[in-house]
């Protein structure tokens, strides 16, 4: 899920719970001001994979796709246990 940290009536921190109640939380990315302000350890907290900031290219949402897909790749890989 993509999501402007800057929303005009809420907060993109509301949007993993909400999309959550549908099944499995998403992936988020947000896109951001180069003047905006971001606490690395709260954007993981609230599920954030990552950011990409204005002005941003093709590339950089391909590159946030193919993370998103990895780790979920990751998620779905069964532990090994002995």
């Amino acid at each position: 899920m993509f999501s402007d940290q800057r929303l005009p009536d809420g907060s993109f921190r509301d949007l993993p719970h909400h999309a959550h109640s549908a099944g499995r939380a998403p992936h988020v990315v947000l896109t951001t001001e180069v003047s905006d302000l971001a606490d690395l350890k709260e954007l993981a907290e609230c599920g954030v994979l990552g950011t990409v900031r204005y002005p941003f290219h093709a590339t950089d949402v391909e590159l946030q796709i193919i993370r998103a897909t990895h780790e979920e790749r990751l998620e779905e890989v069964p532990a090994v246990t002995h």
